[in-house]
């Protein structure tokens, strides 16, 4: 690989380069950038890993162990010493590092197993997202997920081609299961790995299958052992009632969404005057009053679903550059804006002339999924039909996994399957120009 990376192009180096540097820059001066309410609570975790080495936080003025977040991320932070906000500046600089160290890793590896525009034109579209550029300095797990996930994919690649490789198998399906416990919507992929290796050979499937449940399974004791709860994290009940379930239900009541949301939780939050005791009991409580809540306006939920994948491949998330570089918030958080795919209208109403942007970074939203598409008939052609199934499916799986509460966040995952297949398809098409 280090002999593919002596052929990236000097342009495509500054490209990644130079972002990357005054995005990393700015967010140095701007800790309020960096640091969210969901990075709080990783770095509480890290913390309690680097100092009483247990993975645990409060909740309702008790101490317990952590179920609501998997590890992978807060491990993370505790290796490179970053346990508190103070020490946001490490994060910052060593998050760049990692993406600039998966972007060079993206190019060298695509180029092993294709052509050189193949993987100059992948490499442009995966740099070139601004979404993926403006969270790669943010405490959140976009940019260890991405660097994990860019290994897992080339690896599934090879797995994938020689199925009789077994270590190639067995890796495999270690990085989904490491993927899982960085982002827990990977959880559901291993069956789907092990059955697409099955394809080629029903035994690298099988090892695929187990190896990829390994360390979830791990996790999966540990919090059967400590807190009786046989499953990787309890979060996906109260985004259950918060996101679809809120959604629908003032879809259908004229309400805004963030009004529905906060009376449902107070709702139920005053049907337990004590508190919740576990987040297990919280998540139970918030789970079955969504179930119901989904029961009774079907057609709605339907429907916020279709415009979260909608969000997802739309959603620009200009406002992002502009809080950076701006120093000021650009988008009213009121009623979640972006979750509601408000953001860009209220961005481009306020500033007209941000529509020129806005054409430009649709046009590159269009090229991509175009040549994805057309990437896809290409390996289809070159008999690498598995590996194209490979990549459809995972783009449908995550998109449908976040659809629930999607906006531009929840397309990072599909950025590398979606730019390895735009290159491969822009590399076809412009050798039968040029031919």
């Amino acid at each position: 690989m280090l002999a593919a990376l002596k052929q990236i192009p000097l342009w495509l180096t500054l490209f990644i380069l130079i972002p990357r540097g005054t995005t990393m820059w700015f967010a140095l001066q701007d800790p309020t950038y960096v640091v969210s309410a969901d990075s709080r609570g990783y770095l509480q975790l890290a913390h309690q890993l680097t100092t009483t080495q247990s993975f645990t936080s409060e909740f309702n003025g008790q101490r317990m162990p952590e179920v609501s977040r998997v590890p992978g991320y807060a491990l993370f932070l505790a290796l490179i010493g970053v346990t508190s906000e103070e020490r946001y500046a490490v994060a910052v600089v060593a998050q760049t590092g990692l993406a600039l160290l998966t972007l060079f890793a993206f190019f060298g590896l695509l180029r092993v197993r294709g052509s050189q525009s193949a993987a100059v034109l992948a490499t442009f579209f995966l740099a070139a997202d601004l979404t993926l550029l403006m969270h790669t300095p943010l405490i959140m797990t976009e940019t260890l997920f991405t660097s994990v996930q860019t290994l897992w994919i080339f690896l599934t690649w090879d797995a994938l081609k020689s199925p009789q490789a077994f270590p190639k198998s067995i890796g495999s399906g270690l990085l989904c299961g490491v993927l899982t416990l960085i982002k827990p919507i990977q959880m559901f992929f291993a069956p789907l790995l092990g059955l697409l290796l099955a394809r080629k050979r029903w035994s690298s499937g099988v090892i695929a299958l187990a190896f990829a449940a390994l360390l979830p399974l791990v996790w999966v004791a540990r919090n059967v052992n400590q807190m009786g709860f046989a499953g990787l994290t309890t979060q996906g009940g109260v985004d259950l009632l918060r996101y679809p379930a809120a959604a629908a239900l003032a879809r259908d009541s004229g309400q805004s969404w963030s009004a529905t949301d906060t009376k449902l939780r107070r709702q139920l939050d005053q049907s337990h005057p004590n508190g919740f005791s576990t987040p297990l009991e919280r998540s139970r409580a918030y789970q079955a009053q969504a179930k119901q809540i989904i029961r009774e306006h079907s057609g709605s939920f339907v429907i916020w679903n279709l415009l979260g994948a909608a969000r997802i491949l739309g959603g620009t998330g200009l406002e992002m550059p502009l809080q950076l570089f701006a120093r000021k918030t650009m988008v009213s958080s009121q009623d979640n804006a972006s979750v509601q795919g408000e953001g860009t209208r209220q961005l481009v109403r306020k500033h007209p002339l941000l529509m020129a942007v806005l054409v430009i970074y649709v046009i590159f939203l269009l090229a991509l999924y175009g040549g994805f598409c057309k990437g896809l008939l290409v390996l289809c052609a070159e008999d690498q039909k598995t590996f194209a199934i490979f990549l459809g499916i995972a783009v449908l799986y995550y998109l449908a996994l976040a659809s629930h509460q999607g906006y531009y966040r929840f397309r990072i995952p599909l950025m590398p399957l979606l730019a390895i297949g735009a290159g491969i398809g822009w590399q076809r098409a412009r050798h039968l120009h040029g031919s």
